[in-house]
């Protein structure tokens, strides 16, 4: 077990190791389920409730990176398991839940799209919309869930196509679980699908984010999360490029801008010369004979 934890090695999946896997298998679902039959589940969740599933969620991680295909059999259980505690009122349960969100859907994109895209997806905008409490102790989940986002879409990609799973105008097939004693799944034929429908939402989001200023936490991950968006998207994301590149501009020069806008040069190459053109403007400002505030964000552009 403690090799699964180790990040640098890699373990032999052998009889034995299979074994112990399949037990941990089901010590991560007893783990995300130890609560399930209480009427109030989280209200009267002990420290030591809180550190089990905690740990089943950084277990599950590792598993998913190194044990290749064997969790593809408990997929469904694993991710309904997952997914039941975003409600959870613990900042730390949900953040590793946000984590794991894009690594189960880069387990296994088909599946996580008919079935669980809709609900992580909107978990995850709500988290990164949600300002934490300013307390000293508490976890502030945005910053992840910026990242998250952008994973998330890019993890959505499917591989023989290159298009992104639910990015498309088109009716898509959704597996929704029934509530009630009934159980069982439901299929729906949406009009569009999940992640086309939400794409203003998300590009909103990450504007908010680029507006947020040069030494607030979040601009970093809204960047990185650009940049994942475009790569993904590529011509989808053109009628949000233009605000989304002028956002860029103003938030200040750094390592992650200029990697979210490689990002956009190489993804959607007709914005390469405008691009280039903006920071040849950009930075003749800051290093002319001016005396001018150095910060894109005090400067416009249409001046010049």
């Amino acid at each position: 077990m403690l090799k699964l934890l180790d990040q640098h090695e890699t373990p032999q999946i052998t009889t034995t190791s299979r074994t112990h896997q399949i037990v941990i298998c089901h010590a991560l679902l007893e783990g995300f389920e130890q609560e399930a039959s209480r009427k109030r589940p989280f209200l009267a969740g002990s420290a030591k409730t809180e550190a089990t599933q905690h740990g089943s969620l950084l277990v599950t991680s590792c598993m998913l990176a190194y044990t290749r295909d064997f969790m593809l059999p408990r997929f469904d259980e694993i991710c309904t398991a997952v997914l039941a505690l975003t409600e959870n009122p613990r900042p730390l349960i949900r953040l590793e839940v946000v984590r794991l969100v894009p690594r189960l859907a880069r387990r296994c994109p088909g599946v996580f799209g008919r079935r669980y895209l809709d609900r992580s997806l909107a978990f995850l905008i709500q988290s990164a919309a949600t300002p934490s409490p300013v307390r000293v102790g508490v976890v502030d989940i945005r910053p992840s869930a910026y990242t998250a986002i952008g994973q998330l879409i890019l993890a959505m990609t499917d591989t023989k196509s290159g298009l992104v799973i639910g990015g498309q105008s088109l009716p898509t097939v959704k597996i929704i679980e029934r509530d009630g004693s009934r159980g069982g799944f439901t299929v729906e034929l949406s009009k569009s699908g999940i992640i086309y429908d939400k794409l203003g939402e998300i590009f909103s989001l990450v504007k908010m984010g680029l507006q947020s200023g040069a030494e607030n936490e979040i601009l970093s991950p809204a960047l990185k999360c650009a940049a994942n968006l475009v790569q993904a998207l590529n011509d989808m994301a053109l009628p949000y490029i233009s605000d989304l590149i002028n956002d860029i501009f103003r938030a200040g020069l750094t390592h992650d801008l200029i990697s979210a806008l490689h990002a956009i040069a190489q993804f959607v190459p007709e914005q390469q010369s405008n691009i280039e053109n903006r920071l040849l403007q950009e930075t003749s400002l800051i290093v002319g004979p001016k005396q001018r505030c150095c910060c894109f964000g005090c400067m416009d552009i249409s001046e010049y």
